[in-house]
């Protein structure tokens, strides 16, 4: 009858199915002892570290930004939370992986095929949720904006893309008749004006970010 053998070096263990392979330990005394064993007296422990051996996972890295300043954000948790896999998958359905940002903002996670829900949290910003596909590639540029807590009457108006266009404009108009002078790269406004063009990104993916003050009655 076919028969299953393991091959255990170190921590390491290769199986082959079919064919007569040993385990080989080394003992204290400088001989070499050899063992194995059919596939019926594999536990059912052993299979689940099997199966698990076999998922495969890539880097998603990148940065956590601020969309007030455009820097990176330190010390923000960024998790990743499964909602969706491949139906070949023999990931859990509850799978979820974190990560803490370095003083960069940057932050790397190894994670298996799938849909996932990513949830960033950092001391003073607006808790953030945002949906990631990850596929069989790993991934360099997977950036999130975060924004600084509001005051009580203050809007944020946050602009992301991709890689291109590089460079993509928002204006803000203080009428809804869209005439007078907007905010806008050429004229960024104050606090005082009551809104502000906070970041102009020109390489790509955002932010694009506009912080409306003073909402009162006017018209944006």
């Amino acid at each position: 009858s076919q028969a299953r053998y393991y091959l255990n070096l170190g921590m390491k263990r290769v199986s082959n199915s079919g064919q007569l392979q040993f385990m080989l330990n080394k003992v204290l005394d400088g001989t070499w002892e050899s063992k194995y064993r059919k596939s019926e007296e594999v536990t059912e422990e052993e299979k689940e570290t099997e199966e698990e051996e076999e998922i495969q996972t890539v880097k998603v890295k990148g940065t956590i930004v601020d969309a007030v300043t455009g820097s990176g954000v330190p010390d923000a948790t960024v998790t990743a939370v499964l909602t969706q896999k491949p139906e070949e998958s023999q990931v859990e359905d509850n799978f979820q992986a974190s990560a803490d940002t370095k003083a960069s903002g940057q932050y790397e996670l190894e994670l298996p095929a799938g849909t996932y829900r990513v949830e960033v949290l950092s001391e003073g910003y607006i808790e953030e949720q945002f949906e990631m596909t990850v596929a069989d590639q790993n991934i360099t540029n997977q950036n999130f904006t975060i924004s600084p807590e509001l005051e009580e009457g203050e809007i944020r108006i946050v602009l992301e893309w991709g890689a291109q266009p590089t460079d993509l404009d928002a204006y803000l108009f203080k009428n809804k008749f869209n005439i007078g002078d907007p905010v806008f790269f050429g004229d960024k406004g104050s606090e005082s004006f009551g809104a502000m063009l906070d970041v102009d990104d020109r390489n790509g993916f955002g932010p694009e970010t506009i912080t409306i003050y003073d909402v009162g009655q006017t018209w944006y």
